[in-house]
C-alpha cells in the first residue's frame, strides 16, 4: 500500500518522525512525504482515491523550527476520547487538537485530535527536555510527568493512534492493515552487585544491619548461615542467582539479559570488580547458555562521556572480543535527554532500555515497541534505538505491596503489550531474590515470566 503523506516545509524532520512511528509497524506500507502549503491539517491521500485528515494545530502554530516550554499541554487539556468503528471501540489520549472528536464525511476521515504533535511529545521525552525538575538523583520526577499527572501512565498512547489509523486506514482502502512485528519478551537483570556477603565485611555490614537497624534476630542469624556457606560456596550467595534466572528462561525458551556495571575503586559507583575472576568466569557461563550480555551504565556517567567510554570498554574486555555489546541500560534509570543518549550513539550501542518510571509501572515514552530515538537538541534521529522498560520489581512493589495486587497489576500490563504486538521488558534485580524484604513477593518471579511468555 502506498500512502502519500502532505507535510509542511517546518519542523519538517519532527512531523515525519512522528509518522514513522504511527506508520513504521505495518506491513507492506510505503510512505511518501510532499511538501505542501499550510493548510491546518495533514491529508494521507490513498491509491483508491480516499482520504484520511488529521489536525495540525501543534506546529503550525510555531512561527519558526524550535521547541517551546510553554508549549506543554496542562493536566486540564488531557481528555480520554472514544470512537465507534464497525461496533469496536477504540480509545485514545486527546492532548493537542480542535477536539476529541473523529468525524467521516465525503468518504473522508478527519481526526481533529493532532495525533502527530502528540506522538512527538511522548516519544521524544520533550516535557523531561524542557523541564528543569530534578529528584535527589537527578532525574526527571515521575511525578512530574503528565502521564502520571493526568493518569495514563499505564496506557500506550501511541500504540492507541497507531491502532485508530490502522482501523481507519483499513476500512477506507478496504485492505486489512496487520502490524510487521510480533509480541516479544525481554527479560532483563542489572546485576547491581554479585555477591550479598562477599567479602566478609559486606556480611558483618548487613548482620550489623539486622541488628541494629531491622532489630531482628532472625534475621541475624539467618545472614550468618548464609555467611558461612557463601564462605564454603560463593555460589551459594543469596545474590548469585544467575543460573536460577537462566533456568526459568530457558524453560519457557526465552533469554535473559544481564546488564553489568563497571565501576572501579576510587570511582563513584564501584559495586563489583568486572575484571575479577568470579565475575568473568560468571560471564563466560552466561554466554556459554546463549544468554546476552549487557551494559549498566554507571551513576556517574550522564554527561561524563569519558567515564561512560571507559567502563564500557572495561565490559568488553571481560567478555572477550567476540561479544558484540550493543544494548544496556542506565544505573539507577538516570537518563538525561538528549546527552545520554547521544554518549550511546557515540560509543556505537544499538539499543537504551533505560526509559522506565522510578516508582511506577507503566509506558514512560507511551509506546510499547522499540523505537529510534529523537535527539531534539540537534533536531534530527539517531540511529540509537530505546526499548521502553515497562515492569520494573521494585516500582510495581511501590505501588502495590501486596502480591496478589501485584501480580494482578503484572498481568494486567503484559496483556496490555500483548494485545499491540509490543516489546515487553521485564527487569528483575538478581539481588532481590533471596533478599528479606522479598521474601513476599520473590516466589512470584517464575509465575511471572511464564506470563510474559507468547503463549
Amino acid at each position: 500500500m502506498k500512502i502519500n503523506i502532505g507535510i509542511p516545509n517546518r519542523f519538517f524532520k519532527e512531523r515525519q518522525y512522528a509518522f514513522e512511528l504511527l506508520l513504521g509497524y505495518f506491513k507492506n506500507v510505503k510512505v511518501q512525504f510532499t511538501e505542501t502549503a499550510d493548510a491546518g491539517h495533514y491529508t494521507l491521500s490513498f491509491e483508491n482515491g480516499e482520504s484520511l485528515l488529521i489536525t495540525d494545530s501543534f506546529y503550525r502554530s510555531e512561527p519558526i523550527p524550535r521547541h517551546f516550554p510553554g508549549s506543554i499541554p496542562s493536566k486540564s487539556q488531557v481528555q480520554f476520547a472514544g470512537v465507534s468503528i464497525d461496533n469496536s471501540q477504540y480509545e485514545y489520549v486527546h492532548l493537542y487538537g480542535e477536539k476529541a472528536q473523529i468525524d467521516f464525511e465525503y468518504n473522508t476521515y478527519t481526526i481533529h485530535s493532532d495525533i502527530v504533535a502528540s506522538s512527538f511529545f511522548m516519544a521524544s521525552g520533550y516535557e523531561e527536555y524542557h523541564s528543569h525538575a530534578e529528584d535527589k538523583h537527578g532525574r526527571f520526577p515521575d511525578e512530574e510527568s503528565l502521564p502520571v499527572r493526568a493518569g495514563f501512565y499505564q496506557r500506550p498512547v501511541i500504540n492507541e493512534y497507531i491502532e485508530l489509523i490502522r482501523k481507519l486506514i483499513s476500512k477506507l482502502t478496504c485492505t486489512p492493515l496487520q502490524y510487521n512485528k510480533k509480541y516479544t519478551a525481554y527479560i532483563t537483570h542489572d546485576v547491581d552487585e554479585i555477591f550479598r556477603l562477599k567479602p566478609l565485611s559486606k556480611a558483618l555490614k548487613r548482620m550489623g544491619g539486622d541488628l541494629l537497624k531491622r532489630r531482628s534476630l532472625p534475621e541475624f542469624l539467618r545472614t550468618v548461615k548464609q555467611t558461612f556457606e557463601t564462605l564454603i560456596d560463593s555460589h551459594r550467595d543469596p545474590a548469585y542467582v544467575f543460573n536460577y534466572f537462566m533456568d526459568v528462561s530457558e524453560k519457557y525458551h526465552l533469554k535473559s539479559h544481564f546488564y553489568f556495571i563497571c565501576g572501579k575503586p576510587g570511582e563513584v559507583d564501584y559495586q563489583y570488580d568486572i575484571d575479577s575472576k568470579p565475575v568473568v568466569n560468571t560471564i563466560k557461563n552466561m554466554q556459554s547458555r546463549g544468554h546476552h550480555i549487557g551494559f549498566h551504565a554507571s551513576y556517574d556517567t550522564p554527561g561524563k562521556f569519558n567515564q561512560f567510554h571507559k567502563e564500557l570498554n572495561r565490559l568488553k574486555k571481560a567478555c572477550g572480543s567476540d561479544q558484540n555489546l550493543m544494548e544496556g541500560r542506565q544505573h539507577f534509570l538516570r537518563l538525561k535527554i538528549p546527552s545520554v543518549w547521544q554518549h550511546w550513539e557515540a560509543a556505537g550501542m544499538k539499543v537504551d532500555s533505560s526509559m522506565g518510571y522510578h516508582n511506577y509501572c507503566g509506558f514512560r515514552r507511551g509506546i510499547c515497541y522499540e523505537y529510534p530515538v529523537f535527539d531534539l537538541g540537534k533536531r534530527e534521529k539517531l540511529k540509537l534505538k530505546e526499548r521502553p522498560l515497562i515492569f520494573m520489581e521494585v516500582a510495581l512493589k511501590r505501588e502495590h505491596p501486596d502480591p496478589e495486587k501485584f501480580k494482578k497489576a503484572y498481568i494486567q500490563l503484559v496483556n496490555t503489550v500483548k494485545k499491540y504486538e509490543g516489546d515487553f521488558v521485564f527487569l528483575w534485580h538478581n539481588s532481590n531474590i533471596n533478599h528479606p524484604y522479598w521474601r513476599n513477593h520473590a516466589p512470584l518471579y517464575e509465575e511471572l515470566v511464564e506470563a510474559t511468555t507468547s503463549t
